[in-house]
């Protein structure tokens, strides 16, 4: 008959077999001990039990734990114990205060009640209680306490350090705003380049913050036929809406704001053609579709502007087209084909495989592919701006055509305004050039990022901040104006584009079914992301604010 493990005694028939060595007993006692400052109290004990070896104390053993069953596990043994064990730290817990009962002090009397308790519960069972003794005390509601008044200190020093931030960003606001009165010649980037750099960043936060609170723009996307407005403000998750527009100029490929006659507008680009949509009201009869029926390509309308009684559109197979807004919405009034540009611009395509269909202007005739026609933008009351490939060129009402003066930097990526006065050029090797609207003199050429796939941008403070998206990195945000870069950091890498308003920030991601989104003064991560597919049931062609 062998001792089973756990068991201090087992009996088999009228022989009892004892385990001969001692066993460690445990007891846990946290129910109904306080200390004299009524704080709870936990206690954990632990020793060693042995049945004493004497014909009289095994018959109490064996009266005390055999008399109901044949094995006398440790866990019934130490139940046995606990009464005692509950009543003797209880007494002497009662008598001292919380801070005292835990200290070392204290330890020696609590374990002198302890061996106390446990000897006479032994002498009455035939146990007996062996040292190495060992005593752990704790109080769950001191510690509590002490944790909350750790937060409340923490919690205390943040405020105390917000507020102290408030005040020395409300003093640098103060002196940003003093230098803008007395020199107002100064644009807000350069005010904020005047600055002590360290103090730089805090002032260009808090007035990203300010702003914010009158933003009223609304996030647009285009997807396959779809145009969808999103919502970034609910308190669970985005909110995708779908609106329906009409599909007869083929798949939506761009989609930007407008002001026409003092109105708000979007406009949106298609594959053979354009619409113009209010916001408000996207029903079939109020959308006006303008179409061209001499583009037979796959490629969309990737630009569109309402320029003085016009709308004006690129196309990368289709050149510059423009029609009247209250003519024809047909057949454009005007349309410069990408054959009918500077011969210095056209990029010859190895084959016939490569070439558009394109017909209209003053010939119809199958052409190797020029470079893309792309990034249209109002330079002023006299001309528009494109691009085509390296090359900045201008188009006036009449359709002509000018190259811009300067060396081609690089494959140009994007055209985005940046105040009342210039433009700014963003090129694919990172450089940006800011222009003159006015002539295009170039005014600035600086080199801000590495590799540059997009670009976008954001206002400020009556300017505009371009916002840079990488190829490997976190979507940038910059001036010409001052030295500040503020990078808005994600887990994506290879963004597709992005836009801003005074509220928010919001990139396309790699896969570009989803949209992320940050706050423009808190770029350390993003607030949150919206699905798209499962909405439009195609990926993102483009985003806007309006």
């Amino acid at each position: 008959m062998a001792i089973r493990e756990g068991e201090l005694a087992h009996r088999e028939g009228s022989a009892v077999q004892v385990r001969p060595e001692a066993i460690r007993a445990r007891w846990t006692i946290d129910e109904g001990l306080l200390s004299a400052d009524d704080h709870e109290v936990r206690c954990i004990v632990s020793c060693g039990l042995r049945v004493l070896d004497d014909p009289t104390e095994r018959r109490m053993f064996t009266e005390t734990f055999l008399s109901a069953s044949d094995s006398a596990p440790i866990s019934v043994v130490i139940e046995h114990f606990r009464p005692a064990l509950q009543s003797a730290i209880g007494k002497t817990a009662r008598s001292l205060a919380v801070d005292a009962l835990l200290s070392d002090a204290a330890r020696q009397p609590v374990l002198e009640a302890v061996k106390s308790a446990l000897g006479r519960v032994g002498f009455s069972c035939g146990i007996e209680a062996l040292s190495p003794y060992e005593l752990e005390m704790e109080s769950p509601t001191l510690r509590r306490e002490r944790l909350d008044l750790m937060e409340r200190q923490i919690a205390e020093r943040r405020a105390a350090g917000e507020l102290e931030q408030m005040r020395r960003a409300g003093d640098l606001l103060g002196q940003f705003n003093q230098i803008r009165t007395a020199s107002p010649e100064l644009s807000p980037g350069q005010v904020l380049g005047r600055l002590s750099p360290r103090d730089q960043a805090s002032v260009l936060r808090t007035l990203l913050m300010s702003q914010a609170r009158e933003d009223q723009a609304e996030l647009f996307l285009v997807s396959g036929p779809s145009l969808a407005r999103v919502d970034f403000s609910a308190a669970s998750a985005p909110i995708v809406r779908r609106l329906e527009i009409p599909e007869s100029l083929g798949p939506l490929r761009s989609v930007q704001p407008a002001r026409i006659d003092g109105e708000r507008w979007l406009l949106i680009g298609a594959r053979s053609g354009m619409m113009v949509v209010d916001p408000a009201d996207s029903s079939p009869e109020a959308i006006a579709c303008y179409a061209d029926p001499g583009i037979d390509t796959a490629m969309g309308f990737s630009q569109c502007v309402a320029w003085h009684d016009q709308l004006w559109a690129c196309h990368a197979d289709g050149g510059i087209v423009a029609w009247n807004r209250e003519g024809d919405r047909q057949r454009p009034a005007l349309a410069v084909r990408p054959f009918q540009l500077p011969a210095s611009t056209a990029l010859q395509a190895p084959g016939g495989g490569d070439s558009a269909r394109l017909s209209g202007g003053s010939s119809s005739s199958i052409r190797t592919r020029p470079a893309s026609v792309r990034n249209l933008l109002i330079a002023g009351d006299a001309a528009l701006v494109f691009s085509v490939g390296e090359q900045l060129l201008s188009v006036d009402r009449m359709g002509g055509i000018a190259l811009a003066a300067g060396e081609p930097q690089s494959q140009i990526v994007a055209i985005v305004d940046d105040d009342d006065l210039h433009f700014v050029v963003a090129h694919e090797d990172g450089q940006v050039v800011r222009r003159r609207r006015r002539g295009l003199e170039i005014i600035s050429i600086q080199r801000r990022a590495g590799r540059v796939t997009s670009a976008g941008s954001m206002p400020w403070m009556g300017q505009r901040r371009v916002l840079l998206v990488s190829g490997d990195g976190p979507v940038l945000c910059l001036s010409s104006d001052d030295p500040l870069i503020t990078q808005y950091l994600s887990n994506y890498r290879g963004l597709r584009m992005a836009a801003g308003s005074a509220g928010l920030i919001v990139a396309v991601c790699p896969d570009r079914q989803r949209l992320i989104a940050w706050r423009p003064w808190e770029p350390d991560a993003p607030i949150g992301e919206a699905h798209v597919i499962p909405i439009t049931r195609h990926r993102v062609a483009d985003i806007a604010f309006a």
